[in-house]
């Protein structure tokens, strides 16, 4: 007999009371890049002596004796009260689980979440409601109940995304502030090709639809730069932290694995800063006054972002959207009336929003791939930053080109040292395939280069330069400039047996094409009279190269 048997079918107060019993435990959501900590998931504990092993199963008692809705009240105040412990919580956003039959029920309304959210001392953007893509059906009752709580300024997000059946619908009916990816695609996505491309694939949908994605159950480093390399913006999961009863001593940031931190770097985040424009943000608490104002005093603005009360990007207020209202008679008076106006929450466009981490190349996908035809929101840390205009996002893009100019070979213009390095680092976390890591040096060079002079020693570059490049094209590989006489040469998916017979043709096919840039006689004679770097007078053999060849074989 379990010390706390069920109330029976109709005590409302009973289930109300049975379900105070319980606590609440708090597992971080954070940044997947800097380790912030952006929210909390409350995670319902104290099952031990109760007369239900889990969640579910009591959720499921609840309903069948007719209490769900009360049982759901008293749990949402008790995680509400656990979230309030947590330092600077204020500024957190608490994600809390619904029962998706709770949404059929129809007094399921705001009111008293906005009533817990007063007395608890919360803005209602501090607040996040949960449901299980898995268990929910779309009906006309559910998306309009959550539609009201949408408006009334709630935020809501689809965990389990990827396992159901209604993915797609949801996201275009519910319009969710989050998509969490299902622990089913995060783990062992690192070493998963088909679980990467379909991660990938959602994730780019979330963006274009202007969904922040969180990625459920990371508990490996590879999985963590894999999310990271896919434009994840939030993480949790045992890597990160652990669900905590300790709530009080939660930190504002954790800690993430180095290697993480090194493979998902960015190095845009400065040219990024730089072709950013921090607009001053409008609140969506703002009086319709404070709108109009900023569009008098800055006539050049086309959009002005809208941030919630804890600072995150809702979207933006566009100019054109106003027109109506602000070049007509009495236009202005009617947005002042507020009988009349929407109000700012109504006349935000959602917009596309990005870290301020991600690669120049991928904020480019994601504005070519949503109808941010205006531009893109950054953000730091989950709070907005500045806004990418598209002339902004074109400057960067030129940037960017010019950077990578810089750093190639001014003779070759292939890639240089530090193109290179970050090629190795990839290669260095990539399991999913072997990697062939070449080092390629001439052989006598110097005499070939004292005998003939630099213009027919640069021609030696060229050519082989040509050549190191067919041969990564045919690889899917990568071709790098060192410096002088000195190339790398990546190769992907060849194991030791074929990437020595691919090296071996290469070298072969310098030897013989290095043979035509001698005079007939030199050729002919197969050797060069030199000096060696010693000075000493010696007979060198015909220009070639050797290779060195590391092989990482990591699954």
């Amino acid at each position: 007999m379990p010390d706390n048997p069920l109330p029976p079918t109709g005590d409302v107060e009973g289930w109300s009371a049975y379900a105070g019993q319980l606590d609440y435990a708090l597992q971080p959501i954070v940044n997947a890049h800097t380790g912030h900590s952006f929210g909390y998931e409350a995670l319902v504990r104290g099952f031990d002596g109760q007369a239900y092993a889990d969640a579910q199963a009591v959720f499921d008692a609840a309903w069948a004796a007719g209490a769900l809705p009360p049982v759901e009240l008293a749990l949402r105040e008790r995680a509400i009260r656990t979230f309030t412990t947590v330092p600077d919580h204020q500024r957190r956003r608490l994600f809390t689980n619904i029962d998706t039959r709770f949404t059929e029920w129809p007094g399921f309304v705001p009111d008293p979440l906005i009533a817990l959210c007063d007395r608890y001392h919360l803005t209602r953007a501090n607040l996040c409601l949960e449901l299980s893509e898995r268990a929910l059906v779309t009906s006309e009752r559910t998306v309009e109940s959550l539609s009201r709580f949408r408006a009334a300024g709630f935020q809501l997000a689809l965990h389990d995304f990827g396992t159901g059946a209604t993915s797609f619908r949801l996201v275009y009916e519910l319009k969710p502030h989050y998509l969490k990816l299902a622990r089913f695609l995060i783990e062992g996505i690192d070493s998963d090709h088909r679980k990467k491309v379909l991660a990938s694939s959602l994730v780019a949908m979330a963006h274009a639809m202007g969904c922040t994605v969180i990625a459920e159950g990371v508990e490996t480093d590879r999985e963590l730069a894999v999310c990271r390399e896919m434009g994840v913006a939030l993480v949790q999961g045992f890597l990160i932290a652990p669900p905590t009863i300790r709530t009080t001593a939660l930190p504002s940031a954790h800690t993430l694995p180095d290697i993480a931190s090194r493979l998902g770097a960015s190095d845009d985040t400065d040219l990024i800063t730089q072709s950013m424009e921090e607009i001053i943000p409008l609140n969506l608490t703002d009086p319709m006054d404070r709108l109009i104002d900023r569009l008098r005093l800055e006539p050049q603005r086309t959009v002005l972002p809208v941030i919630d009360t804890i600072g995150q990007p809702v979207g933006v207020i566009r100019e054109k959207d106003l027109k109506r209202f602000l070049y007509a008679p009495f236009g202005r008076e009617l947005l002042r009336n507020r009988g009349l106006s929407t109000g700012i929450p109504q006349l935000v466009t959602p917009c596309a929003t990005v870290d301020i981490h991600t690669r120049a190349e991928q904020i480019v996908e994601i504005f070519s791939g949503s109808d941010a035809e205006d531009g893109i929101l950054v953000t730091r840390e989950e709070t907005y930053v500045g806004f990418l205009s598209t002339v902004a996002l074109v400057r960067m893009v030129h940037e960017k080109n010019i950077a990578i100019a810089r750093d190639q070979n001014p003779l070759t213009k292939l890639p240089g040292n530090n193109v290179i390095v970050d090629y190795v680092s990839k290669a260095l976390a990539d399991e999913d395939a072997i990697h062939a890591l070449v080092y390629i040096d001439f052989d006598h060079f110097k005499p070939f280069n004292d005998h003939y002079g630099f213009l027919r020693g640069d021609q030696a570059i060229l050519l082989f330069a040509d050549i190191v490049r067919d041969h990564a094209a045919k690889t899917t590989g990568f071709a790098g400039h060192v410096g002088g006489d000195d190339f790398f040469l990546g190769l992907r998916g060849l194991d030791a047996e074929g990437s020595f017979a691919a090296i071996s043709q290469l070298l072969a096919q310098f030897r013989d094409g290095a043979a035509e840039l001698y005079d007939p006689d030199d050729r002919a004679r197969g050797w060069l009279k030199g000096h060696d770097r010693d000075g000493r007078e010696k007979l060198f053999p015909l220009l070639g190269a050797s290779a060195v060849i590391v092989v990482l074989d990591l699954a």
